[in-house]
């Protein structure tokens, strides 16, 4: 694809390379027929430059593309390195699962041996996981008839007592608990997943990975007919029917998590986990008339507001002096968590990945991005890569400083025709007012900027990671273009977003930074969206 006076080289979604005009005149001259000796001998005569000098470019040239796999027939230099990844094996009937010893919720120390005078259903699980959540009633359910059907149903649990405790308690799920001494069989196995074991410890049929698979499995040993085909018409979940959490999520947020609530929106059955009963009535009144009993919807988020609730305790738009203390959150799976002094900005974050998760999609012309946007004080909203989220929970304090603010959007959108930046509107149902009540109105503090608010802003530059001997390098179009073609969603093909972007790239600056620290990376961010 021809941006500016460079091409870029594209071998579809997998990669894009830049090639600068020499680099452009020799991949043109590629036909399968002529040698590169004869391409050589053309591009001398037509530049007027020595044979010996353009042989050695178009050898050098052809080697760089061979290595990225673009020429058919032609294997890399045999320098090049081979890097295969090696998948790690999965667990397979017929595997011996190694004893181990833990603790039950009564703090008795337990091994897996001494469960296994029958077979086992082992299931790994989490307490703070929502897909595990989502499934802790069937299980309930399913104990007694695991059991009639000679089945032990086993719990290998991350997490404290307490919050295991406290999902078994509420779904009324009176199996067996075990918290290991040390790792875990599942080792990093995401939650929930299960084994069905033999009296000898091994595997006996395939594993079970996701809420859905582990209920299935239940259900088939029980000898029961699948969930499933009971349920036709099923509500949706945000939750994948067959989704796992990472190992450990949740386990060190710091907050006591004390209910669900499940509320119908946009046609989905979403779960809220709160932290109090004061959280729990701001999203009823967020979500007026919207709130059902669903136990299977898990949770999808998790939402504490200290300060609201020090709203709500004495009657007053301003939360007390005690509710300041703690720092409003949202969490959800996959995604940094949020943590505001501002209740208004968390409830606003809440909605937005709501709408983005029930089906918002962008209006023509429009492209949502895999970036972080950036709002500064006077000029604009710029975007940056998403890895900066590693830098988290540093990465608003660090950004703040310096007069930038974060935008609490998983995916902000672009308008390549006016070159904006569009912070979309929530789509969800909701009463604003609601946020507009348990908006912090005095200051957030050095740390933190007020919240972007939803609307259009220009877009005033990109940043992406780039390796080099430079901290910061001001891209051309196409090397923007090829930089960024990746992080566009909600695009069609490959060749049609780079000539996009290229034209955009024609309008606005691109950035590629390089840096050793996470305050030099803030710097360099600053630095390129203040123009300096």
């Amino acid at each position: 694809m021809p941006v500016g006076d460079e091409l870029v080289l594209l071998d579809g979604w997998h990669a894009a390379q830049v090639l600068n005009t020499s680099a452009a005149a020799i991949w043109s001259r590629f036909d399968g027929v002529a040698s590169l000796a004869e391409i050589a001998v053309r591009l001398s005569r037509e530049l007027g430059s020595p044979a010996a000098a353009a042989l050695g470019d178009v050898v050098s040239f052809t080697r760089q593309v061979s290595r990225l796999g673009l020429l058919d027939g032609v294997d890399p230099a045999s320098d090049h390195a081979d890097v295969r990844a090696e998948p790690v094996p999965e667990a397979r009937p017929g595997d011996l699962v190694e004893d181990f010893t833990a603790r039950d919720l009564e703090g008795a120390h337990r091994s897996l041996s001494d469960l296994l005078d029958r077979e086992v259903m082992l299931v790994n699980w989490n307490p703070h996981c929502g897909y595990c959540a989502g499934i802790a009633n069937a299980l309930g359910d399913l104990a007694q008839p695991l059991g009639a059907a000679g089945v032990r149903l086993v719990l290998v649990a991350s997490g404290d007592p307490v919050a295991n405790r406290r999902v078994a308690e509420s779904a009324g799920l009176t199996s067996t608990f075990l918290l290991p001494d040390g790792d875990s069989p599942f080792g990093t196995t995401g939650t929930p997943s299960a084994y069905h074991l033999d009296p000898s410890g091994r595997i006996k049929s395939p594993p079970a990975y996701g809420n859905g698979n582990v209920v299935s499995l239940a259900e088939s040993l029980a000898g029961i007919e699948p969930q499933c085909e009971r349920h036709s018409a099923a509500p949706r979940y945000l939750f994948d029917r067959y989704g796992v959490c990472a190992p450990g999520t949740g386990v060190a947020d710091g907050v006591t998590w004390t209910g669900t609530r499940v509320y119908r929106l946009g046609g989905y059955h979403v779960g809220i986990r709160v932290d109090s009963d004061a959280t729990a009535e701001v999203l009823d009144r967020l979500f007026a008339g919207a709130r059902i009993d669903d136990p299977r919807a898990g949770y999808s988020f998790s939402v504490a507001l200290p300060s609201a609730a020090g709203a709500s305790m004495t009657g007053t738009a301003e939360p007390d002096r005690g509710s300041r203390r703690g720092l409003n959150l949202l969490v959800q799976p996959t995604r940094t968590p949020l943590r505001s002094r501002d209740p208004a900005r968390v409830l606003r974050a809440l909605l937005s990945d709501i709408s983005d998760g029930t089906g918002r999609a962008p209006a023509g012309g429009r492209r949502r991005v895999n970036a972080i946007a950036v709002r500064t004080a006077d000029r604009g909203v710029g975007l940056v890569p998403i890895n900066f989220n590693a830098f988290a929970p540093r990465l608003q304090p660090l950004l703040a400083r310096r007069g930038l603010a974060l935008a609490d959007v998983r995916c902000p959108e672009i308008d390549l025709g006016t070159a904006e930046v569009v912070v979309p509107r929530p789509s969800v149902e909701h009463d604003a007012t609601v946020v507009d009540d348990v908006g912090l109105s005095g200051t957030l503090g050095t740390a933190e900027l007020p919240s972007v608010r939803p609307g259009r802003y220009p877009l005033i530059g990109w940043c992406v990671i780039l390796p080099g001997d430079r901290e910061t390098v001001e891209l051309s179009p196409a090397q923007a273009a090829a930089a960024t073609v990746s992080f566009v969603l909600d695009s069609g093909d490959a060749p049609t977003t780079v000539r996009e972007l290229g034209g955009l790239f024609t309008r606005i600056p691109a950035y590629g930074l390089w840096y050793d620290s996470d305050s030099q990376m803030a710097d360099l961010v600053a630095g390129a969206f203040s123009g300096r």
